[in-house]
């Protein structure tokens, strides 16, 4: 990705001692000393993003009204992302990333930062005064405390004390006078103890406003102290407003794709909610965003894995093969291409060939506001899916048969890989798994339990002998039955399967004997599936035995169960 470009198309590079004009452009951006006509601080905000599985291109764009001469525009920049600059009013003349520029972070400020900046340092003055209030009413209790201390020492008599007037009337005097002292300090201190309690609740209100303040303003993201700064050296021919735009990859960005499958028994249909999970990284608060998902994946190698002679040579079966000279020579030659060879091969052709040129991309209709560390889902469309339901039974496995919906993509697209969480008609079942399925694709999902089916199975008769899975006896007879059983108030068609033995051995003989027999063998191409498709009216059951024989040669170990 070039790092800039410009409305003006730039002079030819020039080389000076190995160094070319544009690195000694660069180099000099970085230095202080290199003075400038003016440097113009700005914030570039994501306006506009499309968005990868792993990573995202990202596009800032803004404004500034400036003087005719030569500028420095700073503007803060995440770490980690290669700036591709456009001008539009002014001829670029050289770009650099600056770890610190010295800017007021604080001016840079939108308005809604400076609002909730200026609700923090509100918050913090109510809390200081708060505080204060909390110390004046805690003096207040010392004052009254000291008072009531001071009238005790005088009405304690002794060293210190006041000596009671010989009349009466002067002792009563004084007796009411200090009463009256006395009842006042008290009070003045229950008053104060009253207000403490006031002041510290007010004061742990504004602490949690404070608390919310700062909360709401980290909410924002304001500019982080350490945050680099991308430097734009730009001339301008006259005064007047730049454009600027600026393009870059962001690999800390990603999508994937999430479902809701919806369905409705009563109405017959299959509704499947297609979703985003968004996330993004660093520090900056991604706000009102035009957005696009892409299904690309630019993080991905362009070229084909090499492909190297591969000769068939033959060594003597006398010689140990484990380490010696006569495997190592094969493995020298054409370097190490047998080894990548052998590596390459576990990953499935058609998981690559599926991945190739597919590309979509899902443009969202109305801004996004996207909060780093956090996943944001959002729905990108309902696809209406054709899907036949049917209940199915295992059991030798289960007790109950299930919900099966076979599900067709009608639709035009292909619909991605991704985790679903499964609804039936209404309730929450369980989660699963969408499989890449493109146009015209099929996929088998279940829709849980249907309880009002009950399966049973049992073994009815066996050889004495072994009774374990391996047995040394040459024959081995065995009979088992199964019961599909309906116990709900409406009639419902079952589909039973159960997996038959089969040999592929000449020397071992199966036979199998069903009584009734299956309406299909090897159902839906799976080799010694049988399946018995059975209507059952309210209250009804049916029974299935199975016979089965099979013969292997002495000596041998047969290794199967019903």
């Amino acid at each position: 990705m070039p790092l800039a470009s410009g409305r003006d198309t730039l002079a030819p590079e020039r080389n000076f001692g190995g160094l070319s004009m544009r690195a000694i452009l660069l180099a000099s951006l970085a230095l202080p000393g290199i003075a400038f006509a003016d440097d113009v601080p700005l914030r570039a905000g994501v306006t506009s993003a499309t968005i990868y599985p792993a990573g995202a291109e990202v596009v800032r764009e803004t404004q500034v009204d400036v003087p005719e001469g030569a500028h420095r525009l700073l503007i803060p920049f995440p770490p980690g992302v290669v700036p591709d600059v456009v001008l539009d009013g002014a001829s670029l003349t050289g770009v650099a990333i600056l770890p610190d520029a010295g800017l007021d972070l604080e001016a840079l400020d939108s308005d809604a930062q400076a609002r909730a900046r200026d609700a923090v340092e509100a918050a913090e003055n109510e809390t200081e005064a708060a505080a204060r209030a909390v110390e004046a009413a805690r003096a207040e209790i010392r004052g009254a405390e000291i008072r009531l201390r001071w009238l005790q020492t005088l009405t304690g008599g002794g060293e210190g004390g006041l000596r009671a007037p010989r009349d009466a009337e002067g002792l009563t005097t004084l007796l009411g006078t200090l009463a009256e002292q006395v009842a006042q300090a008290e009070a003045d201190r229950v008053a104060a103890s009253e207000a403490v309690s006031a002041a510290e609740d007010a004061l742990t209100e504004a602490r949690e406003a404070e608390a919310e303040a700062r909360a709401a303003l980290a909410r924002l993201r304001p500019l982080p102290e350490d945050v680099p700064v991308l430097a734009i050296s730009a001339d301008v021919p006259e005064a007047g407003e730049i454009d600027i735009r600026i393009e870059g990859f962001d690999r800390f960005a990603g999508w994937s794709p999430l479902y809701d499958m919806r369905l409705d028994t009563k109405e017959g249909t299959l509704a499947l909610d297609r979703k985003a999970s968004i996330r993004i990284g660093g520090a900056e608060l991604w706000s009102d965003i035009d957005l696009a998902l892409s299904t690309a994946n630019p993080t991905r190698g362009t070229d084909p894995a090499p492909a190297f002679p591969d000769p068939a040579r033959t060594v003597n079966p006398n010689l140990e093969q484990f380490a010696g000279d006569a495997v190592a020579e094969p493995l020298v030659m054409e370097e190490s291409a047998p080894m990548q060879r052998r590596l390459a091969a576990p990953a499935p052709a058609a998981a690559q060939a599926v991945n190739y040129g597919l590309s979509l991309t899902y443009t969202y209709p109305r801004p996004v506001t996207l909060e780093p560390g956090a996943e944001v889902a959002i729905l990108l469309d309902t696809l209406a899916l054709e899907a036949e339901t049917a209940l199915r039974a295992v059991p030798r496995r289960d007790e109950t048969a299930f919900l099966m919906a076979d599900v067709t993509n009608m639709t035009a697209e292909t619909i991605l890989p991704g985790p679903m969480t499964l609804y039936r008609d209404g309730d929450r079942l369980g989660t699963g798994s969408v499989p890449l399925t493109p146009p015209g694709g099929e996929l088998q999902v279940g829709f849980g339990p249907v309880d009002t089916i009950q399966l049973e199975w049992e073994r009815l008769t066996r050889d004495e002998g072994d009774t374990g899975i391996f047995r040394t006896n040459s024959t081995l007879r065995e009979r088992v039955a199964f019961v599909v059983r309906n116990t709900g108030a409406d009639p419902e068609e079952v589909t039973a399967l159960y997996s038959l033995p089969f040999s592929e051995q000449e020397d071992v003989g199966v036979e199998v004997a069903a009584q009734p027999g299956p309406s299909e063998m090897d159902w839906r191409f799976r080799r010694g599936v049988a399946a018995w498709e059975m209507t059952l009216e309210p209250g009804e059951e049916r029974r299935v035995e199975l016979t089965f024989e099979i013969d292997w040669p002495e000596g041998q170990q047969l290794r199967w169960q019903p």
